[in-house]
């Protein structure tokens, strides 16, 4: 059993390293998503004994490329990049102060650009230090 979690481990930081240095976008790296079909293929092969660890790392694998398009896919559209995005978001939740830095997050309700739309996004502003008179050299 704990070779075989050993060897799902082994499968999932290949597959964290190959979506890490691959040189793809997020729209590319789904077109390696063919690999979800062998899901059935590494699950029978965890029910025989001679074939457990082949499917352990099999299922690793998958699973770490699946994180992988997961976390890519939900970035910025390349061709939005660099650009100024006029948008209408609503406020999901109440904005959390610490440290000078208030963060909250919105869901895009309209944009010129419908990939956009529905879009949830997490935001954080730093506010200026307040500073005294005394403290700038003023009288």
């Amino acid at each position: 059993m704990l070779t075989s979690m050993i060897t799902l481990g082994l499968g999932y930081l290949l597959g964290q390293f190959l979506a890490l240095n691959l040189p793809v976008s997020g729209a590319q790296l789904s077109s390696f998503m063919p690999i979800i079909s062998l899901l059935p293929l590494g699950v029978f092969c965890l029910t025989h004994h001679r074939l457990r660890f082949p499917g352990a790392f099999l299922l690793g694998l998958i699973a770490a490329l699946l994180a992988a398009d997961a976390v890519l896919q939900s970035t910025l559209p390349r061709q939005l990049e660099g650009q100024n995005l006029t948008v209408i978001a609503q406020v999901q939740d109440m904005p959390v102060m610490l440290d000078g830095i208030t963060r909250f997050r919105v869901i895009i309700r309209e944009a010129a650009e419908p990939e956009l739309i529905g879009a949830r996004l997490a935001l954080a502003w730093h506010h200026q230090p307040r500073y005294s008179k005394s403290s700038q050299g003023g009288q």
